[in-house]
């Protein structure tokens, strides 16, 4: 036991004049430091609060599931791009595709497919009719989400975030 206590003195005292004991005191501070004030936001708002609180600024959209339907306006269905994507939304590569396109700030239809549609592969963009490159390669089906993910930024290159920034001028 006495020569444990001797080692341990010795390699305290080896800490206490080495030239790194500035880092050895931000360590041992950031150790015994109070904990950080609690923030405004660490409670959840009460129902009142709830009730006085603006609405919000657009109403969130329409979610088809397998397909969309036909009483749809056809406007709406030839000038926005249609994502479809998992409908149990446990498919990273769906998810990122329509993170990106939640991300530019897109209007758009969803179409959540299920798991039971074999012949529905997702995630897929079907894009409008003369909006953007590759038109005549529209009926493509492009399930690749980096390849979505360049589309996305290609036919939105004017909103941020940009997805492929450039990295050397």
């Amino acid at each position: 036991l006495v020569m444990v206590m001797t080692i341990a003195m010795a390699s305290l005292q080896l800490l206490a004049f080495a030239p790194w004991r500035p880092l050895l005191s931000l360590l041992l501070a950031a150790s015994f430091a109070p904990p950080p004030a609690a923030s405004a936001f660490s409670l959840p708002p009460s129902w009142d609060e709830l009730r006085a609180a603006p609405p919000l600024s657009k109403p969130p959209r329409p979610v088809y599931h397998d397909a969309l339907p036909e009483e749809l306006p056809p406007s709406s269905a030839e000038s926005l791009p249609i994502l479809y994507r998992d409908g149990d939304c446990v498919c990273a590569a769906s998810e990122t595709v329509w993170l990106a396109m939640e991300c530019k700030n897109v209007e758009y239809l969803t179409v959540l497919v299920s798991k039971d549609a074999t012949d529905d592969a997702v995630p897929r963009i079907v894009w409008p009719k003369g909006d953007g490159d590759d038109d005549d390669n529209n009926d493509a089906v492009e399930t690749d989400p980096v390849k979505l993910l360049e589309q996305i930024q290609s036919r939105y290159p004017d909103r941020p975030p940009q997805f492929y920034p450039r990295i050397s001028s």
